[in-house]
């Protein structure tokens, strides 16, 4: 009860101030990508507020330009702040552009804070707290990303105002789970407390702003009006906006922050305007090599299963049980879904403008790369023969084991 009764004051301290336009998040999620849209265009804000550590801004007019195609990251420090088509910080960065409305990146740089933090832009927590994992039991889900895309990608919401205010209630009640002195571990409070120094100056400011946080923060920030000046860090040239790929994104090979099966999630975010139906013809549409009567059968099969679970349009799990279910005969096992899971993590690869600089190093094996004639502007797989002996096969072999030697990941032997 006392969890109720705050919960319900959080909700109308979030409604006391009609100039913010309070937007939680996770990152990377085609719902909150989409909803973030609607309410951007229905509140007009004259500044964007987004949770990026503030020195980024200096990138701000390269990530402005149409010559840019995520996936993207900007790199700093051994750590990565990722930007795919459907993440909501991204769109809501485009939406301004196109708006002419300010971006404020709000979040407190690096260096800024004692104590390094790894991948502090992760959503682990509130997806592996108490009340999440009693929701999975309670739901029958199998893992925190099957609960997320029930909750809030699988169901259709009243509004975008409906729709964050669950996703900040469930964040609230995630966040309720970690202590003070886990919060302050990981580097929450110092981080919240520049958000907040920010928020404050920004309503000095403007009549009406948006702050896209993720959701785990977005609690601690609404009382910003007694929060003091925000830390001023130096301009740096320590980052850089690199190109990303589907597989860096893909949750389920280790990315904190990001959500399983890329691609599938580009595809949600693409086709939001679909119809529950449209939307099953079109995932069926691409399944590699599924003869027409298996799609009849798996369209029948996901309206049912979709039914019995209560959702609204099947998600990546709906759509492989459904695939697993009508298709494969033998027992199933963690290789038999495979191929269809190849095609919803997808291998698309971000695209940056010609002169736009690099990393040092990076740059110099790109060159190196190109002198030795391999493709490094798409994805894809070249196949050479490692006992050719002319001078220049000798050279790419030898450039070959060095990237295997350091595990880039951009050669391996078969």
């Amino acid at each position: 009860m006392l969890l109720r009764e705050e919960f319900g004051e959080l909700l109308k301290a979030a409604a006391a101030e009609p100039g913010v336009c309070w937007l939680p998040l996770r990152h990377h999620s085609p719902a909150c990508a989409a909803m973030a849209l609607e309410q951007l265009q229905r509140r007009q804000p004259q500044a964007v507020l987004i949770e990026a550590p503030g020195s980024f801004i200096r990138h701000l007019s390269l990530l402005q330009r149409d010559t840019v195609v995520p996936p993207i990251a900007i790199y700093q420090s051994g750590s990565y702040y990722p930007l795919a088509e459907n993440s909501p910080e991204w769109q809501a960065l485009r939406w301004a552009t196109a708006q002419g409305v300010e971006v404020i990146f709000i979040d407190l740089d690096e260096k800024a804070q004692e104590g390094g933090v790894s991948n502090r832009w992760s959503d682990s927590r509130f997806l592996s707290s108490d009340y999440s994992r009693r929701l999975q039991q309670q739901l029958g889900c199998r893992d925190a990303d099957e609960l997320w895309q029930r909750l809030f990608e699988q169901q259709n919401f009243a509004s975008a105002e409906s729709f964050f205010t669950q996703v900040l209630l469930f964040c609230a009640a995630s966040r309720a789970c970690f202590g003070t002195d886990s919060l302050e571990e990981m580097g929450d409070l110092a981080r919240e407390t520049q958000m907040r120094a920010h928020i404050k100056a920004a309503r000095r400011r403007y009549e009406r702003v948006a702050v896209l946080t993720g959701g785990f923060h977005t609690p601690a920030l609404i009382n910003f009006a007694d929060e003091a000046e925000a830390i001023v860090v130096d301009d740096t040239q320590d980052s850089f906006v690199i190109r990303f790929s589907d597989a860096l994104l893909d949750a389920r090979k280790g990315y904190g922050a990001g959500m399983p099966y890329p691609a599938f999630c580009r595809w949600q975010f693409q086709q939001r305007q679909l119809n529950a139906d449209d939307w099953l013809l079109y995932l069926l549409e691409q399944m590699p090599q599924l003869p027409l009567i298996y799609k009849k059968n798996c369209f029948e099969h996901l309206q049912a299963l979709c039914s019995l679970r209560g959702l609204a349009r099947p998600g990546s799990y709906d759509l492989l049980d459904s695939l697993g279910s009508c298709l494969i005969k033998q027992q199933l096992s963690a290789s038999t879904l495979e191929p269809w899971q190849k095609v919803l993590s997808g291998d698309a690869l971000g695209q940056l403008p010609a002169d736009q600089p690099s990393l040092p190093l990076v740059e110099e094996v790109l060159a190196l790369c190109r002198k030795a004639r391999l493709q490094t502007d798409k994805p894809g797989r070249c196949h050479f023969d490692l006992y050719a002996m002319m001078d220049k096969h000798i050279e790419r072999r030898r450039l070959l084991c060095r990237l295997l030697f350091v595990g880039s990941g951009f050669a391996r032997p078969q």
